[in-house]
């Protein structure tokens, strides 16, 4: 297996094997609180999760000091770069980890070295972007928008001059533009019922455990 970050594959671009990784399991944000002569709690907590830290570490193996020094020079500068998408392969290459930083350790053994990454990430995985183009007219029409994700997930929602959409009891009205966080699209089958006139685009990301 391998690890896919900042555009490079950690086996394929620099020939490093997965020593030992970790990868926690989200945890939900908890907010309880209790009275006296009560039984139990009070829960106040939303259904949000606190982000989770994904931890590898590699084998390095150089022929001479000079090499190893080369490869952690370049490791370190493929670790601490922007990349913002980790694919784990053994898990997925169509759903990646969101990362928020990166911190990195390196200890030398000889001409043996490793090299110990931990990734603080948002703590679902997520899908590339998916999209629904619709062609509007001024009579309502009614559409499907899956989410095969496993959470309600926030859309952007982009218009060539102006539409309506209904989402349940809720309508939401734009004009010409894209707008971030329009509104949510539950796990599952979305009935929306839309009108207007140009193009709406519907864009959003599938997150899954």
């Amino acid at each position: 297996m391998s690890v896919i970050f900042n555009g490079k594959d950690s086996l394929n671009d620099f020939n490093i094997f997965v020593a030992t990784k970790e990868i926690p399991a989200p945890i939900r944000k908890t907010v309880t609180d209790s009275v006296p002569y009560m039984s139990g709690l009070w829960d106040f907590s939303t259904n949000e999760y606190e982000a989770i830290i994904l931890k590898y570490s590699f084998d390095v193996i150089a022929e001479n000091k000079r090499d190893l020094n080369a490869q952690k020079t370049r490791l370190l500068a493929w670790l601490n770069g922007k990349g913002k998408e980790l694919f784990d392969t053994d898990i997925s290459l169509d759903y990646h980890y969101e990362v928020y930083f990166v911190k990195t350790s390196w200890s030398e053994d000889g001409l043996q070295a490793l090299l110990t990454a931990e990734f603080t990430c948002y703590p679902f995985l997520k899908s590339a972007d998916i999209s629904s183009v619709n062609t509007l007219t001024s009579t309502q029409k009614t559409i499907t928008v899956k989410n095969n994700g496993a959470r309600e997930v926030w859309t952007s929602v982009t218009v060539s001059t102006a539409a309506q959409i209904t989402v349940g009891d809720s309508v939401y009205s734009f004009s010409a533009g894209t707008f971030d966080y329009a509104f949510k699209l539950s796990a599952g089958s979305n009935i929306l019922k839309i009108k207007g006139s140009g193009s709406l685009k519907i864009t959003y990301k599938e997150e899954i455990f």
